[in-house]
C-alpha cells in the first residue's frame, strides 16, 4: 500500500500521518520501498516483525469478538453479522468465504 492509499483509507492527511509512520518505521514494524513501477511512489510494507504484531493482535480481536459473541448468544451473533454486512459491502461474500475456508492459527482457540 502506498503513503497516499493509506492516508485514503484512514481518511487522515499526509501531516498527520506522518509522525505515527515515522515511529511505525523507526520501531521497525513498516518499512518504506520505493514502487515497483513507478520509482516515485512510496510503498508501505511490515516487517517480519510487523507482520508478527499484526497476526498477534488479529488472533486477540478474533478471541475478544469470539467470546464476546458466544456470551452474547446466537440472536446477537445474528445482529452484529447483519450490522456487518453492508458496512462491508460487496466485500462480505468473499470476506466470509476466505474467514470460513481458514486455518486456525497458532494460539487461535
Amino acid at each position: 500500500m502506498s503513503v497516499g492509499e493509506l492516508c485514503d483509507t484512514l481518511d487522515l492527511t499526509k501531516q498527520a500521518i506522518n509522525a505515527p509512520l515515522r515511529r511505525l518505521i523507526s520501531e521497525e514494524l513498516v518499512r518504506v520501498a520505493a514502487g515497483v513501477r513507478d520509482r516515485r511512489r512510496k510503498e508501505l510494507h511490515l516487517t517480519d516483525r510487523g507482520a508478527a504484531l499484526e497476526r498477534t493482535l488479529h488472533a486477540r480481536q478474533r478471541a475478544l469478538f469470539q467470546a464476546a459473541l458466544g456470551e452474547a448468544g446466537p440472536s446477537a451473533a445474528d445482529g452484529w453479522r447483519a450490522v456487518l454486512a453492508p458496512l462491508a459491502g460487496p466485500h462480505w461474500t468473499s470476506f466470509t468465504a476466505s474467514a470460513a475456508n481458514r486455518e486456525p492459527e497458532a494460539g487461535d482457540h
